[in-house]
């Protein structure tokens, strides 16, 4: 039987564009690889039945002349030539792992299966996993990229936990979360127009459009409390500090392309914020608003970086935005196609980057009994944007991972090299 898409995930559907697919990707790196029987028995019994069943679903518009949204219409017999793939590199480095999970973000899911796909890479020798060094004990990747109208970054993250070891669905309580019910489209041109005011940046740097093409990067996994500790010491959140060392990233990043930077340069982002209460935990979809945060690229003391990211956070925070945000969206999200498609086409190019920070399963989890030993996503970017950043956290460590489009920063590792430069930096001054 076939069921509404709600307006918000109709909403997130939208955001698609022919250069930017809205999925979500993560990776999680084993010891050794899973057995395929195994693997495929946990995909049928545990992942596909996961929430309301839209992973058994593909998306179509409705047959209703009246509605504007999308549904879910269950295939017969999932194919599980497409949902599970397997990959070996050739070299086993993480370059050529880098190379080919970024021509795989290159490309759109097939509409005619569900959209979601879980790949194995084997021959991941010396990939980078965690800690200081490469970890030579990190010899598969699992591979998982789910649209983002399925479930967002906390929800897939949740959902992927459905393939590990003792995994138990927690029953959900009532809960009096409640969600607009109907479209205001008074609503939707009074942000949109809220938008005009934000000036994405004076750079002609920004001024590039995606093409496509993608390329991705990480760097090797932090003791999260070591960013816990420069966090305290500055009078800042971790949230805070990550942001400052992705600042301070940026300006090197400027300056060593011979990029002038005022001391008022400020890059606009986009952080999407959870809104689902711990009662919706284990649901899918998108519970999600949105904070539009002007990063100070242009101090160049990062006491004074930090400082000012606190306080606008706090405002941040103490503020409507996120909910006023999911509101517009579940607005939006029954507006017409084309509404929709026009919306973000004017929203997006106000925008540098996306930055998602997501918390992460707190132990170590095991795969037919392998270790998990850490675990990375990327989080996706809509029309104008090219470039995302995610910090996930897992058993006690930190990833911090990077997607660009080639158009605008070919080898997202320069950047990541001064991530790595900006940490020693606070901790340096903390």
């Amino acid at each position: 039987m076939e069921t509404l898409v709600s307006a918000y995930d109709n909403a997130w559907y939208h955001m698609e564009a022919p250069n930017n697919p809205m999925v979500v990707y993560s990776l999680s790196f084993l010891q050794t690889s899973p057995s395929k029987e195994l693997l495929k028995q946990r995909i049928l019994d545990n992942f596909v039945p996961y929430g309301d069943g839209r992973l058994h679903c593909t998306i179509a518009k409705t047959t209703d002349s009246k509605q504007k949204t999308l549904t879910y219409k269950p295939v017969g017999t999932l194919d599980m030539n497409y949902h599970l793939k397997f990959h070996e590199l050739q070299q086993g480095k993480q370059t050529e792992l880098e190379e080919w999970i970024g021509s795989l973000m290159s490309k759109p899911l097939d509409s005619q299966h569900p959209l979601w796909q879980i790949y194995i890479i084997h021959n991941c020798q010396g990939i980078a996993s965690h800690g200081e060094e490469s970890v030579e004990d990190a010899t598969c990747v699992l591979l998982a990229r789910i649209h983002h109208c399925y479930a967002d970054g906390i929800s897939h993250i949740r959902l992927l936990s459905s393939l590990f070891d003792g995994y138990q669905r927690n029953v959900n309580k009532p809960s009096d979360f409640s969600l607009p019910a109907k479209s205001d489209k008074n609503l939707v041109d009074k942000v949109a127009k809220s938008f005009q005011k934000i000036n994405i940046s004076s750079l002609k740097f920004f001024h590039k459009k995606p093409e496509g093409i993608k390329k991705v990067t990480w760097l090797p996994s932090i003791p999260l409390i070591k960013i816990k500790q420069i966090g305290k010491a500055l009078q800042a959140t971790v949230n805070d500090t990550l942001l400052s060392i992705l600042a301070g990233a940026w300006r090197d990043y400027f300056l060593e392309k011979n990029i002038d930077i005022e001391e008022s340069l400020k890059l606009f982002l986009s952080i999407p914020v959870s809104i689902r209460p711990e009662e919706l935990a284990d649901d899918l979809g998108n519970l999600l608003g949105l904070y539009t945060l002007p990063l100070p690229i242009g101090v160049i003391d990062p006491k004074s970086r930090i400082a000012q990211i606190h306080r606008f956070m706090g405002k941040l925070k103490k503020s409507s935005q996120a909910i006023d945000f999911f509101h517009f969206l579940n607005s939006l999200g029954n507006e017409s196609s084309e509404r929709q498609q026009e919306i973000w086409n004017s929203l997006s190019h106000k925008y540098a980057a996306v930055v998602s920070n997501i918390p992460g399963l707190q132990e170590e989890k095991t795969l037919g009994g392998i270790p998990i030993l850490q675990q990375l996503f990327f989080p996706p970017c809509n029309n104008s944007i090219g470039i995302t950043t995610g910090f996930l956290s897992y058993n006690g460590n930190l990833q911090i991972s990077l997607a660009t489009d080639e158009n605008i920063i070919a080898d997202p590792r320069q950047l990541a090299d001064f991530f790595t430069k900006q940490i020693t930096i606070h901790e340096e001054i903390s």
